[in-house]
């Protein structure tokens, strides 16, 4: 029986604000109602509940309302929601109760070498189009803007930015599968400095092709 309340859960109202496919839920497994709420990881689990799930329960036992308008981001849904004794099988249990903590690091270390990936894709697309504009276009004068020193710098930047973000990435992700997911710092190193360089891949970019980006 789950009972509690979260806001901006992403993505976990569904389409239809009645749940989606399956959520992956981490909370603290007490042994009865009124067992006290005690701070530690072991009891802290994760519990996985269907669609099915919901719609077997009443109407109320599953709640989601007030949607953030987030701008520029107009995929991303991130509702309130609200679980009010909602009943799923024990067989939901995913691992052991206490191992939420273990299971939830390894998920989000391991997505950390993926967000430095797709960094790296933002910033390759943005490098090449830049490329292939400066070689092609004059902007009215008589050679391609790449001849242009100020524009070939800003070129160099992002390809180096580019490339030390990709080995790092690549890194990173050899040593988590090699250590089966033990070395970590890498991952975290990747996240950060492959996401904050491809925003100022982009914004070179934009300087370099101005109004025609």
């Amino acid at each position: 029986m789950i009972n509690g309340s979260k806001l901006w859960a992403s993505n976990a109202g569904g389409w239809d604000y009645h749940g989606p496919d399956i959520t992956t839920l981490v909370c603290r497994i007490l042994p009865s109602r009124e067992a006290p709420v005690i701070a530690a990881p072991e009891n802290v689990s994760i519990i996985a509940i269907t669609r099915a799930d919901i719609a077997g329960n009443p109407e109320r036992a599953f709640e989601a309302w007030d949607e953030v308008e987030t701008f520029g981001f107009t995929a991303v849904s991130g509702p309130a929601v609200k679980f009010t004794d909602l009943r799923v099988p024990r067989s939901r249990l995913i691992g052991a109760i206490g191992q939420g903590p273990a299971i939830v690091s390894a998920s989000f270390t391991g997505s950390a070498a993926i967000v430095g990936a797709m960094a790296c894709g933002i910033m390759r697309t943005a490098f090449e189009s830049a490329l292939a504009f400066c070689k092609s276009d004059t902007r009215g004068g008589a050679v391609p803007i790449i001849t242009y020193q100020s524009v070939a710098d800003r070129l160099i930047e992002m390809k180096m930015k580019l490339e030390t973000s990709r080995l790092l990435t690549w890194k990173a992700a050899s040593a988590f599968d090699v250590s089966c997911g033990s070395d970590r710092e890498g991952c975290y190193m990747a996240k950060i400095y492959a996401s904050e360089a491809a925003v100022e891949v982009v914004r070179l970019a934009m300087a370099v092709v101005g109004n025609q980006i």
